[in-house]
């Protein structure tokens, strides 16, 4: 696997499902990480339960290098319960602002969604869709590990999981 566009240090945002991710998710981002190495000097997530919590343990676990800065929303049901680390000072937000607040804190989204295809109503993709308005790059964690550059036009093209 090839690291896509990490020029420099990087700020990372993170999204991803509450229903967690797939094995080969954590996997690809767990080696994402390990060659994108001191490029990437901290990470942000949403401290929910699922994705967030696991992309947590995976920073705590491997690269205690990495700063983390959590940033929880209003849903204190949906909040993981993770390691100490920083908290974003305005947060708690309401969860669809606090996800535009991780993409505009990032250089960088790191997005892993629960399937291949665009979903309505899915706060995953519509932190997706607001960093491909904003110009950010956007790397697409697919349920098989595959990583992607992607962007609103690329997701028009059929993903079927196989590239």
């Amino acid at each position: 696997m090839t690291v896509p566009i990490l020029e420099g240090r990087v700020s990372l945002g993170f999204t991803g499902s509450r229903n967690g991710m797939s094995h080969d998710q954590i996997w690809g981002i767990r080696k994402f990480l390990k060659q994108a190495g001191t490029d990437v000097r901290e990470v942000h997530h949403g401290n929910s339960i699922g994705a967030d919590a696991e992309m947590h343990s995976i920073l705590t676990m491997a690269f205690p290098d990495v700063e983390i800065i959590k940033h929880p929303s209003t849903h204190i049901t949906q909040q993981a319960l993770t390691t100490p680390s920083k908290v974003c000072p305005l947060c708690p937000m309401a969860p669809l602002d606090r996800n535009r607040h991780i993409v505009d804190n990032s250089d960088v989204l790191l997005a892993a969604p629960k399937g291949y295809v665009e979903e309505q109503r899915s706060g995953t993709w519509s932190t997706i869709k607001y960093a491909w308005e904003h110009g950010h790059v956007t790397l697409i964690v697919w349920p098989n590990g595959k990583i992607e550059q992607l962007d609103g036009d690329d997701l028009r093209k059929d993903r079927n999981g196989t590239g």
